[in-house]
């Protein structure tokens, strides 16, 4: 598969971004659940997150201008093609963090005592901490950017 100039770049950085976004969620998932977001053991993951996205983002950015043939500005087919798939991403990430709330709500706010003595109950039953929440976000970003580019490489294979 022959890939065009705009599509590796895409696909690189698609590629970056899923292990940046597995690396903290792996880290961050071995955390107590109760660990606070100025705690030692939580700044250092962050801060170890840091040379990695800078180092791995240069690295990226190598790789793609490095097999360009020549350097183009985007035009109007490009900012269209990544508006169209801005949209889609951002209704994406509308709807999972109304879901999300939807979620606390009815676990904490919504007379929990309707569900059931099953499992559901077992799983709607979490800790709401600020740990919990802020990797919810990031497993949000994460679906909605992989949603922005995975739309962004099928409008350019359509030829859109």
């Amino acid at each position: 598969m022959n890939l065009s100039n705009r599509e590796r770049s895409i696909f690189g950085h698609m590629v970056f971004e899923t292990g940046i976004t597995v690396y903290y969620l792996w880290y961050a998932m071995k955390l107590p659940v109760d660990t606070l977001l100025n705690s030692k053991e939580w700044v250092g993951l962050v801060i170890s997150l840091i040379p990695i996205g800078i180092v791995g983002g240069i690295i990226v950015g190598a790789i793609v201008i490095g097999t360009k043939s020549k350097t183009t500005a985007a035009d109007e087919r490009d900012r269209g093609i990544e508006s169209k798939a801005d949209g889609i991403a951002y209704r994406m990430m509308i709807v999972a963090i109304a879901l999300y709330l939807g979620l606390i709500g009815f676990t904490y706010g919504i007379q929990p005592d309707l569900v059931p003595d099953t499992f559901a109950k077992q799983w709607l039953t979490f800790a709401i901490t600020p740990l919990s929440v802020l990797n919810a976000l990031v497993i949000i970003m994460f679906v909605a950017e992989t949603t922005k580019y995975a739309c962004q490489l099928w409008f350019y294979r359509r030829g859109y």
